[in-house]
């Protein structure tokens, strides 16, 4: 019981909750069956990094932007191939985040019942299916067995033609650039669902406004602006200078995609 409703605070000090990108506001309602236990502060989304190098290698044309699944997985096919003793793979992803922050919304339990949606929902055949048949590709297939060792197929070992996860800030050995993560054909323009981190106060704080006050300054302008130079996250708010300016004091990003994300 320390989850605490924000609602009044929000009315109280005349919070401007229109500020902030609908769909983080809508996805903690979800999370607070309709109330606001929280404010969201950054997020991140998932795109679809490569391997420039690989692509040149092979002379194999980069993604785009606006892809598709379809098309990705066509690419991954092409990149996938073996040289010497060096087995190439076209994709690789974080199954995990695909599956939590999934570009059709689909939920894990059903919220009235709390019973698993895995078999009741078709959309969750539709979606592991699209997903599974990229490792179906010979030579593709999940080798790893932890999170790291997925990751370091792409950033390490750069036998990784292409990954879906979220871009790394800090300098990387590997030399990628990003498109957008692709879309489903009957869900043209739908990224992935954002990661949100979130700023809570607890039912039994003694300083309620306080608290409300710091989270307010975290959702603000100069704040975002801050973490947006920095690239420490995605801004939350929809000021289009704050967005514009993600990543620019970020010197492992610079000559990146970076519109890609926003």
């Amino acid at each position: 019981k320390f989850e605490y409703d924000m609602t009044e605070l929000i009315k109280k000090h005349n919070f401007d909750l229109t500020r902030l990108e609908p769909s983080t506001v809508d996805a903690v309602r979800a999370l607070s069956k309709g109330a606001l236990y929280a404010l969201p502060f950054k997020m991140n989304v998932l795109s679809l990094m490569y391997n420039k190098d690989l692509f040149d290698k092979f002379g194999v044309p980069y993604p785009k932007d606006g892809m598709t699944w379809d098309e990705t997985y066509e690419l991954a096919k092409t990149m996938t191939r073996k040289e010497g003793e060096t087995q190439y793979r076209g994709f690789i992803s974080q199954s995990y985040n695909l599956a939590w922050m999934n570009q059709m919304s689909l939920g894990f339990a059903d919220p009235k019942t709390d019973k698993p949606l895995f078999y009741s929902d078709d959309r969750w055949g539709q979606y592991v299916r699209s997903m599974n048949r990229f490792y179906e590709i010979p030579g593709n297939a999940l080798a790893e067995t932890t999170f790291r060792a997925v990751s370091n197929a792409f950033l390490v070992n750069k036998v990784a033609a292409m990954y879906a996860y979220t871009i790394p800030t800090t300098k990387q050995d590997v030399n990628w650039d990003m498109v957008s993560l692709p879309e489903f054909t009957n869900l043209r323009g739908v990224g992935s669902q954002a990661m949100l981190t979130l700023a809570y106060i607890t039912s039994i704080s003694k300083h309620k406004d306080a608290a409300f006050e710091a989270i307010a300054y975290m959702t603000s302008d100069e704040y975002q602006m801050n973490i947006s130079k920095q690239a420490l996250g995605l801004p939350v708010v929809k000021t289009q200078a704050v967005k514009d300016a993600f990543g620019i004091e970020n010197p492992n990003l610079q000559g990146k995609n970076l519109k890609s994300l926003t």
